[in-house]
């Protein structure tokens, strides 16, 4: 009877808090780490799956510029070939410190600086305007320039490629020098979160005491069950060893087939299909690999010390249950 329910309570309860532990456990070391979001954003494939063709093509039909409306396609071309890479690059790096030091609680008025991003667009701005002009179709319609939104997704026949351009960039550096060169993550719902004392705790401790406490939580669990389900100290070490075992060569398992097999699990052979350059299907697959492979590793380890410990339990509870037989 107490085995039954022994059992019964580890499948119910034991074994999914222990899973769900080891999950967090496993990906806290991605989610928590500054670091690692740097690295994705500053990866050098990004631009160049970003500049293929066949990526291109997928880009919106309108895109909203201020107040003028530009071609998708033809903006996104101009953009990637005019607009500096290392501007885009730092401006991400700079909005993921300012969203860490607000989740660390490191900063009560976290903001992200836009000023040398601004800076860089309006520079870009005349050279984006003149290859934008320059790639869209011409159409025969009236200009409308009066119009707010205008529409510049065509230019008019009777409209020279210099003039859209000027136009687009006036319109463009207008719309650069409306953006804040402070945005404060509290206007986004980002940033610091409330006790329940009423004291403001950062987010990144809410994340870590979750995890130590699913840790602690599964912890017990597993041992009530052994506990109840055996008895003898030698018998209920060695069913808390089986108990750990399980769901550490589940996460375990799930490590090295990501790990080993990272471009089957994320479908890389699709990826084909896209019609993308093989350059660019190899940035992409390395990126994925990459990136897939660096929470393979966070499963890896948790599951490997958890099955480290069920077998070392497991080894010692049977050496004292035979010993105790012995006796």
């Amino acid at each position: 009877m107490r085995k039954a329910l022994s059992m019964l309570l580890y499948v119910c309860i034991a074994l999914p808090v222990s899973i769900g532990a080891l999950f967090l456990v496993s990906t806290s070391g991605s989610i928590l780490d500054r670091g690692f979001y740097k690295r994705l954003v500053s990866d050098e494939r990004i631009m160049v799956v970003a500049a293929d063709p066949a990526f291109v093509r997928r880009a919106p039909e309108r895109v909203t510029l201020g107040s003028v409306i530009l071609d998708g396609r033809a903006a996104w071309a101009a953009a990637l070939k005019t607009v500096p890479a290392d501007a885009i690059r730092n401006q991400a790096t700079t909005a993921i410190d300012a969203i860490f030091d607000s989740f660390e609680g490191s900063s009560r008025d976290a903001s992200i600086e836009t000023a040398h991003l601004k800076k860089a667009l309006k520079a870009s701005l005349p050279a984006f305007s003149s290859a934008y002009a320059l790639s869209i179709a011409v159409a025969d319609r009236a200009p409308a320039f009066d119009a707010v939104p205008v529409d510049l997704g065509t230019r008019p026949k009777t409209v020279s490629a210099d003039k859209l351009a000027s136009v687009i960039a006036s319109r463009g550096i207008a719309a650069v020098d409306g953006i804040p060169d402070r945005v404060p993550l509290e206007s986004m719902g980002m940033g610091r979160i409330e006790g329940t004392v009423g004291k403001a705790v950062s987010i990144r401790a809410v994340l870590v005491k979750s995890t130590g406490t699913a840790v602690i939580a599964a912890t017990l669990l597993v041992a009530a069950c052994a506990f109840i389900g055996s008895a003898g100290l030698g018998g209920r070490l060695t069913c808390f060893g089986s108990m750990a075992i399980i769901p550490g060569g589940l996460v375990l398992v799930l490590g090295a087939v990501s790990f080993l097999f990272r471009p089957s699990a994320l479908g890389i052979g699709s990826i084909r299909e896209l019609g993308l350059a093989p350059g660019t299907i190899a940035a992409l697959s390395g990126f994925l690999r990459d990136t897939l492979g660096a929470a393979a590793r966070g499963f890896l380890v948790s599951g490997g010390i958890v099955v480290a410990i069920g077998v070392v339990a497991t080894g010692v509870g049977r050496g004292l249950f035979t010993t105790d037989a012995a006796r």
